[in-house]
């Protein structure tokens, strides 16, 4: 069971996290994914996703409602048996492994693009991954402690970037709305859910534990879930009426529409606030993810303490950027076509199937 006397955080934190784990990655990338398909209507399909996010917290919430105070890993023990939670405890080792190593890929292919191109990808991964590392080892306490900080800046930096790129918008550009029939914006919707479930999924399944107050941690995921969806969306809109239909063919569209920004021909060159929101929220979102990583392998091997393994598990998380993929393009492709069908297995199907299993054992004993 998780030490919650020692470890707890406040809705707010709890909150904060969850905003800026569903969002840190898909603040850049979420025009581009949705704009694939529904082109001018990639902001109706950012909209949708805020279903799978309701359902997700509905789904987890139900199912940790029966197990209070364990995590996700520790619930599958509880409903499976020691073989069947040991081999979803290998499941879910692995895919926290995989989405640790691929957000470890997607900062350090940002920073030698557009900050750092002469440095070595394994120090600006190992550089990263100690700080990570350090906020897991102090504990979810200081996470929390971390999104107070961070979190408001962010928004407020995004509120900001936004107003100053007001000038650069053609709202004809995202006209005629529903040009391209329902189908492409469902379509378009898909890879944007797999950032929301996933970060619903990772939140609720080995944070909330630490919040204590079930009841309070439906409401405010729900809440977050919503505000998360809303920024995304005002995002995606703000950067199709300024590029585009260039929007698909761009890897950080975001990034290029803040470059854009030239008020008065001396306030330009603003892109290192849309990198400090970009880096910073990756910063908040791996430390959870690598703390949900050696959560899960502590209780593979029946440790007593995760600490005891963030130091080893993190060197082979930079190991593995190295390792895995051979450069951004195949990292895309990789998670496009692969992550984003295990995500849907991972964060969807297994809690399902753990609240299915357990209601039947439940009226098997009545």
């Amino acid at each position: 069971m998780l030490n919650k006397t020692l470890q707890k955080i406040s809705a707010w934190q709890f909150g904060l996290l969850m905003i800026v784990v569903v969002t840190a990655s898909e603040i850049l990338f979420a025009p581009r994914h949705a704009s694939m398909f529904a082109k001018q209507d990639a902001w109706l399909s950012m909209a949708l996703t805020i279903l799978p996010g309701i359902f997700m917290v509905m789904l987890m919430t139900a199912l940790l409602n029966r197990y209070p105070g364990l995590s996700i890993v520790e619930i599958g023990y509880r409903i499976l048996g020691s073989w069947g939670g040991l081999l979803l405890a290998v499941f879910l080792s692995y895919s926290m492994f995989l989405n640790v190593a691929t957000n470890l890929k997607s900062l350090t292919s940002f920073v030698k693009q557009y900050s750092l191109p002469q440095t070595p990808s394994l120090a600006i991964a190992g550089i990263f991954m100690s700080v990570c590392a350090i906020a897991v080892l102090a504990g979810i306490e200081i996470q929390g402690r971390c999104a107070e900080l961070i979190v408001p800046i962010n928004l407020l930096f995004i509120v900001l970037v936004l107003c100053f790129s007001i000038p650069n918008m053609k709202p004809d550009l995202i006209k005629p709305v529903l040009g391209n029939d329902i189908l492409p914006i469902l379509q378009g919707t898909v890879l944007p859910s797999f950032w929301i479930l996933q970060g619903s999924f990772v939140m609720l399944g080995f944070i909330l534990p630490f919040l204590g107050r079930l009841p309070a941690g439906r409401t405010i995921s729900l809440y977050s879930v919503g505000f998360s969806v809303l920024l995304l969306v005002v995002i995606t809109a703000h950067t199709l009426t300024v590029i585009g239909p260039f929007t698909s063919e761009m890897t950080y569209p975001v990034y290029n529409v803040v470059r854009m920004i030239n008020i008065g021909d001396f306030f330009e060159r603003i892109d290192i606030i849309i990198s400090f929101v970009w880096l910073s929220g990756y910063f908040l979102k791996n430390s959870i993810f690598l703390y949900a990583f050696c959560h899960s392998v502590s209780r593979l091997f029946g440790l007593k303490d995760y600490r005891d393994i963030v130091i080893p598990l993190s060197v082979l998380s930079v190991l593995q950027v190295y390792w895995s993929f051979s450069g951004y393009e195949q990292m895309q492709e990789f998670s496009i076509h692969t992550l984003s069908i295990t995500v849907w297995i991972t964060y969807f199907l297994i809690p399902l199937a753990l609240l299915v299993v357990d209601s039947m054992r439940v009226k098997g004993k009545v």
